[in-house]
């Protein structure tokens, strides 16, 4: 009776088996890793033939065996469809390429997205952008500075001719350069806390207790731009004096990952390109050392760079910083006016970390370094801040054939119209320097590469003269170190290591 009854459980067992189907272990999880083109780089010229190449990656545990496509959009408009239908392993990566796209006349984000065959919405776009013009766009100052670090290639640009860049309706999709939903604040931007005329974008965000501002990255879908070491540069002026440290203007940045609900776990940087908090309190190239624990508390050290340059003379500044291994520059109006660094046996230490039971140190600059960071700009109702363009150039694209650092003598009286940018990107640009024993006249003039871009050389010229300090010497100064103990809700304790520098 007992083999009778085995029998039986085994063909039942075997029955309910074959009957129910099996179920896959994991889902299917695609990334855009990388997307590209040939044909030119972020500047070409109307007409430019480029071909797009996304590269795709399943990430999940599961294979793709329904069709993929990819979207390619030039701003909002969609472009290209790029469709795959061969499936996509588990772990591994498939490379999409589209037909020839002649370029159009814009200056917009090119975005890619995954449409269909993608079962998690995180990480399937990626967006860079693309400028399509007659003419093409270099520094304003530091341009031998930028070329020696091989940073040729425009990957953001933004002049504010319009709104057109900005996600007015919150929607966190591809195509925009800027998103408005904030992730500290109690309130998102709206269209009341910014506005464009005559091609200058004033931020006077309603609660200044943030200043969090404009950000490349939608917070909540994480669409947008981030980059890793460049040549940032942005023409700002602070159109009312206002002395009080409650409020401030601010260009800053963070990785990615800390961008949305809740804190990546461990350590990250936060790198803050300039804060000025009112007449004389200028920042900039402030390094903030986080750790985040698993409790939710936060431990952090900061090291910052000040200076005394008066930004709150109503005028128009060029900001440029250039972030490189191991190593931010910045400049104001094509003056180096620090150097930023934080090595591991640098004060303050950087946080520690334990490895087989001995405390070590490890530099900043070698977290940040590997970091992609978002950028944000910022202002207040009671500090305005106005932009004229901001720009990012990084490792790569077309090198002109000659280059030099020029000053636009133009674009310092310009007052920012739509027309008066037109004249600054076509006419010929003169600046005299003089140094202890000669003067250099660079007078910059226009050629055509070989792909048809409009690129900007130089051609020198000696004379002698009398000694004279040379325009972009580094001012004399006196470093004062001001360590402050900050304790903030929630656990949170740092230090801030201030470095303000005097003539």
């Amino acid at each position: 009776m007992w083999k009778q009854r085995i029998a039986v459980l085994l063909v039942a067992a075997l029955l309910l088996f074959t009957s129910v189907p099996a179920m896959a272990n994991g889902t299917t999880d695609l990334t855009i890793t990388a997307l590209d083109w040939t044909g030119g780089d972020g500047q070409v010229t109307p007409g430019t033939q480029l071909t797009f190449n996304v590269t795709v990656k399943n990430t999940g545990s599961v294979a793709l065996t329904a069709p993929l496509q990819v979207d390619i959009s030039f701003g909002t408009n969609v472009i290209a469809s790029l469709t795959h239908t061969g499936g996509v392993a588990a772990g591994a990566s498939v490379k999409l390429t589209s037909q020839p796209w002649a370029a159009v006349a814009g200056d917009k984000m090119i975005a890619a997205r995954i449409t269909t065959g993608d079962s998690n919405e995180k990480n399937n776009t990626k967006q860079s952008n693309l400028r399509v013009a007659a003419n093409r766009l270099t520094p304003a100052y530091n341009a031998a500075e930028v070329s020696a670090a091989g940073m040729f290639d425009l990957t953001f640009s933004d002049d504010f001719n319009d709104l057109s860049g900005f996600d007015n309706t919150a929607s966190g999709r591809e195509g925009y350069k800027w998103y408005l939903k904030r992730r500290w604040a109690q309130q998102d931007m709206t269209t009341a806390d910014y506005s464009v005329k005559n091609g200058i974008l004033t931020m006077a965000y309603e609660d200044d207790t943030y200043t969090i501002g404009a950000s490349t990255v939608d917070c909540e879908t994480h669409v947008g731009y981030t980059f890793n070491k460049g040549y940032l540069e942005a023409r700002v002026r602070i159109p009312q004096p206002f002395n009080d440290t409650d409020s401030k203007t601010a260009i800053w940045s963070l990785p990615i990952e800390n961008w949305g609900e809740g804190l990546t776990q461990g350590r990250y940087v936060e790198m803050d390109w300039m804060e000025y908090f009112g007449k004389g309190d200028f920042y900039g190239t402030t390094l903030h050392d986080m750790e985040r624990k698993k409790d939710g508390s936060l431990n952090w050290y900061s090291k910052s760079n000040g200076s005394n340059d008066d930004l709150n003379d109503a005028a128009w500044h060029v900001m440029g910083w250039l972030w490189e291994n191991n190593r931010l520059r910045c400049y104001i109006d094509g003056r180096e006016v620090y150097t930023q660094t934080w090595g591991p046996n640098d004060i303050p230490n950087p946080i520690n970390k334990v490895e087989e039971g001995d405390i070590q140190f490890e530099g900043v600059f070698e977290v940040m370094d590997q970091q992609n960071m978002m950028l944000f700009i910022a202002g207040s109702q009671e500090m305005p801040m106005e932009f004229d363009y901001v720009r990012i150039w990084q490792k790569g694209g077309t090198a002109p054939a000659t280059t030099a650092a020029t000053k636009p003598s133009t674009q310092a009286a310009t007052k920012g119209t739509t027309a008066e940018k037109a004249t600054i990107a076509t006419t010929v640009k003169t600046t005299v320097k003089t140094t202890a024993t000669k003067a250099v006249t660079e007078t910059a003039t226009t050629t055509e590469s070989a792909e048809g871009n409009t690129v900007t050389t130089a051609a020198a010229t000696t004379t002698a003269t009398s000694a004279q300090p040379q325009e972009n010497t580094p001012f004399p100064w006196v470093a004062v170190v001001i360590p402050t103990v900050v304790v903030l809700g929630g656990g949170a304790v740092g230090v801030i290591w201030w470095i303000k520098k005097k003539r």
